[in-house]
C-alpha cells in the first residue's frame, strides 16, 4: 500500500492501473492519443492516488526546463535590481523560474556564462551586452539596451533620453551642458553620442565627457573636470552615476541647484531618496523587464518577433533649477 505521505508517482499510477507508465503520460497529457477504457481507468488512479505531475519532469519531456536565465553586469545596481524585479514577476506568471547571473560588464565572462546555460535554461536576458551576437548553440537571447541583427531587443530611445534632459534644462535657461556619457561599447552611449553630435552646432558651449564609469564612483571621480567645464549643469548617463556626481559636489562645496543642476537617467527609487531629490528621465524600468519577458516567450513559442522600443520620460525634481537659482 502506497505511502500517504509519499508523493504518488507515474509509476505507481501505471501499476494501479495496469498499464506502462508511458501510458499514463499520454492518457494525461494527450487523452485523445488513448482508448476511452484505458483513459478512464488511468485518470481513476491519479485521481485515487492524488497524483500531479512534476512540472520539472514534464518541461524535460518537453525539451523545457522551465527556467529563463538574466545576465546583468553588475547585481549591486540598483538598476538591473529593478529589471530583475520586474522580470521575475513576468516570468513567475508565465510558470517560468528567472535566474541571475553576473557578467562584469566582461565580454569573456558573458561568453562562459552563455555556454554553462546552453542545457541548464529556455532562454536569456542579457542585459546591457557586450557580445555583438550570442555564441553558436546559445539558448534563445533576448538583448536589453542594445540593438543587434537578428537578435530581440528591448531598448529605451535613448536619442530621446537626450532630447528630454535638453530640454528640460534648456526651459531653465542653462546655456552651458556637461554630458557625462557611459563606456564606448554600449549602445546606449552611442545613441547618445550620435543625438549630442546632431546638435554640436546649435550648443557650442556644451561639453560632452565619454567613457565613464557607469556606477556611482565614476559620477564622483569626475566632478573636477564637470566643474572645470564651467558647466551650470550636468546630465548623468544613469542614476548611480548621477547620485556619485551629487556626493562630489557636495564633497567639494557646491551647492545643487543653487550652483549647478543634476539630471540623472533610470528613475531608479534611490533617485526620490537623494537629497537634494535627483531630476531623472524614467526608463520605466517595469515595462523593459516585462517586454523582455515577453520576448523570450514570443521565442520559445516559435515566433519571431520584433524589437520593442520603450519612449522615456522626464520626472523633475529639485535637482535642477534656473542657474543661479534656488528652487
Amino acid at each position: 500500500m502506497l505511502d500517504v505521505n509519499v508523493r504518488a508517482t507515474l509509476a505507481d499510477v501505471a501499476a494501479l492501473a495496469g498499464v506502462h507508465p508511458s501510458t499514463v503520460s499520454r492518457a494525461l497529457n494527450h487523452p485523445q492519443l488513448v482508448a476511452p477504457a484505458t483513459r478512464d481507468r488511468v485518470q481513476a488512479a491519479a485521481a485515487e492516488l492524488s497524483f500531479t505531475p512534476n512540472p520539472l519532469a514534464q518541461g524535460l519531456l518537453r525539451g523545457r526546463t522551465g527556467a529563463v536565465a538574466m545576465l546583468v553586469p553588475d547585481i549591486a545596481n540598483p538598476y538591473f535590481a529593478a529589471l530583475a524585479q520586474a522580470a521575475q514577476a513576468a516570468a513567475s506568471a508565465r510558470g517560468l523560474v528567472l535566474i541571475i547571473a553576473e557578467t562584469r560588464h566582461d565580454e569573456v565572462e558573458e561568453a562562459r556564462v552563455l555556454d554553462l546555460l546552453r542545457a541548464r535554461v529556455d532562454g536569456v536576458i542579457c542585459c546591457s551586452p557586450v557580445l555583438d551576437r550570442p555564441p553558436t548553440g546559445a539558448p534563445p537571447v533576448v538583448h536589453v539596451n542594445r540593438r543587434t541583427a537578428g537578435v530581440p531587443a528591448v531598448t529605451i530611445d535613448q536619442r530621446a533620453v537626450v532630447g528630454l534632459a535638453r530640454e528640460h534644462l534648456e526651459g531653465l535657461a542653462h546655456d552651458r551642458i556637461a554630458w557625462l556619457l557611459g563606456p564606448e561599447g554600449y549602445w546606449s552611449t552611442g545613441e547618445r553620442r550620435a543625438a549630442l553630435d546632431a546638435t554640436t552646432a546649435l550648443r557650442p558651449h556644451d561639453v560632452v565627457l565619454v567613457d565613464v564609469d557607469p556606477d556611482f564612483d565614476g559620477g564622483f571621480g569626475m566632478v573636477d573636470r564637470v566643474l572645470d567645464t564651467g558647466a551650470t549643469a550636468v546630465v548623468a548617463f544613469n542614476d548611480l552615476m548621477a547620485l556619485g556626481v551629487l556626493a562630489g559636489l557636495a564633497a567639494a562645496g557646491r551647492r545643487v541647484p543653487e550652483d549647478i543642476s543634476v539630471v540623472g537617467s533610470d528613475d531608479v527609487r534611490a533617485a526620490a531618496m537623494s537629497w537634494p531629490p535627483l531630476t531623472t528621465v524614467t526608463g520605466r524600468l517595469d515595462d523593459v523587464g516585462r517586454s523582455a519577458v515577453a520576448l523570450v516567450g514570443a521565442l520559445l513559442d516559435g515566433d519571431r518577433p520584433s524589437d520593442v522600443s520603450l519612449e522615456p520620460a522626464l520626472v523633475a525634481r529639485r535637482s535642477t533649477a534656473p542657474p543661479g537659482r534656488s528652487t
